[in-house]
């Protein structure tokens, strides 16, 4: 995985930059996962560097890619046990999902501080974000479900619309035909 990133980061360097800060937070990841903290960190480095290269050049960063980066050096630091800035990064990106309206980040980070707040004993934070983490998944849940029925509603109304217009024509081309067939001589009133 390692070996993989590092040729994609290569080639997202030369046709792809946008793709930078995430390729490098996925392959901080990666190291974290071999257990190679200094190129972990040298990877989150160089993707804030490149975030803020592309900024002082003007462009806007998507919010998108400014949650992964920072989700993934929260999880990264709850792996490897730096509870605080864990907790840090993760409310920070919580607090930009929240401004933004990412819910399903929100989701995700509503669990991942659970977990951070647990290991490091503030239960009551840890309920806190529980909570909301199921408030939030019930709330997802529910306008999905909410959304279905409205779709539901609307392709049975199409249809009942189409019936009725079949329906409606039948019965005027009847009329229509039985009136001809009644009315072909016109001589006889």
């Amino acid at each position: 995985a390692v070996e993989l990133g590092h040729r994609a980061m290569s080639l997202a360097r030369r046709d792809a930059p946008h793709l930078v800060g995430s390729l490098l937070a996925d392959l901080a990841e990666a190291h974290a996962a071999l257990g190679d903290f200094t190129a972990t960190d040298a990877c989150f480095a160089e993707a804030r560097a490149a975030w803020m290269g592309r900024v002082e050049s003007g462009e806007e960063l998507p919010v998108p890619e400014q949650l992964g980066v920072m989700v993934s050096e929260g999880r990264v630091a709850l792996r490897t046990g730096r509870l605080d800035q864990a907790i840090g990064l993760l409310l920070a990106a919580l607090d930009l999902a929240d401004r933004t309206d990412h819910r399903e980040m929100e989701l995700e980070l509503h669990d991942l501080l659970a977990v951070a707040y647990k290991q490091a004993g503030r239960l009551t934070e840890a309920l806190e974000h529980r909570e909301r983490h199921f408030a939030l998944h019930r709330e997802i849940f529910t306008d999905a479900a909410d959304l279905r029925m409205r779709t539901v509603r609307v392709a049975h109304d199409n249809e009942n619309a189409r019936h009725l217009g079949q329906i409606t024509r039948l019965t005027t081309s009847g009329l229509v035909a039985d009136f001809a067939h009644g009315h072909a001589d016109v001589d006889a009133y």
